[in-house]
């Protein structure tokens, strides 16, 4: 999960539960680019936290930073 704040409002994003973890290189490096990615599709701050949590819980179901991603 992740905490979004913005000026006085505080969210609690909540996390995905991967099926299985394997290795949690690269975890952050997903959640960023997943946020990235969703904000330049224009969704909003907190969608864009949601699915950067799908690809933080998507990272670490792989050995590897990027086997996740192909």
């Amino acid at each position: 999960g992740c905490l979004l704040s913005a000026g006085t409002s505080v969210e609690l994003i909540d996390g995905v539960q991967p099926s299985r973890v394997v290795d949690t290189t690269g975890a952050g490096d997903a959640f960023a680019a997943g946020l990235i990615a969703a904000l330049l599709r224009g969704k909003a701050m907190d969608q864009a936290c949601r699915e950067a949590n799908q690809a933080g819980a998507r990272a670490v179901e792989n050995l590897g930073a990027v086997t996740g991603w192909f």
